[in-house]
């Protein structure tokens, strides 16, 4: 399966198949995940090497993940209306120490509001500061819209 990200500025997406397996990882659930919980469970099955940390690391960090050495190419941020700005300073805080290595941020949203569209554009500009090419966001459903930042 080859993925096409057409407004993606870094290879990574395709090289790790990153929408085209989260389209099929949502397809075998029967419901959206609305929690964290169950959205990070289910990346953890779809994404083996989330497990890791490297390549892909999911945040927030769980203590066990903290303590894995290394430096992702890609974050998965899970996060709602009532956590982005703790989601969003943890991100920037990995790209910030892995500066240049982090390829891409990916915002896997459970609640969403125009403001935080906002907010997620203007904190863009500071992920491209520490070296990450492309930042993105979509809903944890099968074949959701990818909105490029």
């Amino acid at each position: 399966m080859i993925e096409r990200s057409y407004n993606a500025r870094s290879r990574v997406w395709a090289e790790y198949e990153i929408h085209g397996r989260l389209d099929y990882c949502f397809s075998k659930i029967d419901i959206v995940p609305e929690d964290e919980y169950t959205l990070r469970k289910l990346l953890k099955e779809c994404f083996l090497e989330a497990s890791r940390g490297i390549p892909i690391q999911i945040i927030p960090h769980l203590p066990q993940e903290e303590k894995m050495p290394g430096c992702p190419r890609i974050l998965f941020v899970l996060t709602g209306t009532r956590n982005f700005a703790d989601r969003t300073l943890e991100a920037l805080e990995v790209t910030k120490r892995c500066k240049g290595i982090v390829e891409g941020v990916l915002y896997l949203t459970i609640s969403w509001s125009m403001s935080l569209e906002n907010r997620l554009r203007a904190v863009a500009a500071m992920f491209r500061d520490y070296g990450v090419l492309d930042i993105c966001r979509r809903e944890p459903r099968a074949h959701g819209t990818i909105i490029w930042y």
